[in-house]
């Protein structure tokens, strides 16, 4: 029987902001998108699609901006300058809740459906990160918060090595590994480059 939205587990939720955009020229955070009818910058899309899910804390990963409200909880990284990694282990730290949803600001296409189609598959004290073409995508995945240990350990010797994170933590048994199912794989979509933008919302319009 599938499971229903409120029997998800508790968690906390992640919008990864903190990234310096050297390849995009400019913050990603802030690129205007139109999202239910209205023009907003990317990050406040991600923030309502995060919203929806009904975490029970919410919080953004990367320094503070002038157009974030005051009301939000911004965690800046403790191991500044090393990637997202950095990011995920500060929130693990930081969060009560036993499971933490993270989802990277650039996953510019990531739809409610797929985030409650990656809720569904967290059992126990099980988290998931979703794979396709033999990679993990770790940037839009759930962790529980017994993988900060190995987490923090890793950004000791590692850092910024996402795929072998990703690669322990199910050796691990802390997450298992999701496919995802061909009609979500185009919400793995992120934005790297400017290019990526035009192909991309070209690909929208033509569906």
């Amino acid at each position: 029987m599938q499971t229903t939205q409120k029997e998800f587990p508790c968690f906390a939720a992640a919008l990864l902001a903190g990234g310096a955009s050297f390849r995009m020229r400019r913050d990603k955070a802030m690129i205007p998108v139109q999202f239910n009818n209205t023009q907003m910058a990317l990050w406040q899309r991600q923030w309502i699609v995060l919203a929806r899910m009904k975490p029970a804390q919410m919080m953004i990963s990367g320094p503070r901006k002038d157009a974030y409200p005051t009301s939000i909880h911004i965690i800046p990284d403790r191991w500044p300058g090393i990637g997202p990694v950095s990011g995920l282990g500060t929130c693990l730290e930081w969060m009560t809740a036993p499971f933490l949803l993270v989802l990277a600001v650039d996953l510019a296409q990531i739809s409610e459906a797929c985030l409650r189609a990656l809720l569904h598959q967290v059992t126990n004290d099980c988290g998931v990160i979703p794979a396709q073409h033999g990679r993990y995508e770790p940037l839009a995945a759930i962790y529980p918060k017994k993988s900060l240990h190995i987490v923090a350990e890793f950004l000791k010797r590692d850092g910024r090595r996402l795929q072998r994170l990703s690669q322990l933590l199910v050796e691990s048994k802390l997450v298992k590994c999701w496919p995802i199912p061909p009609e979500l794989s185009s919400d793995f979509n992120n934005w790297n480059r400017p290019e990526d933008i035009r192909i991309q919302s070209r690909q929208i319009d033509e569906a």
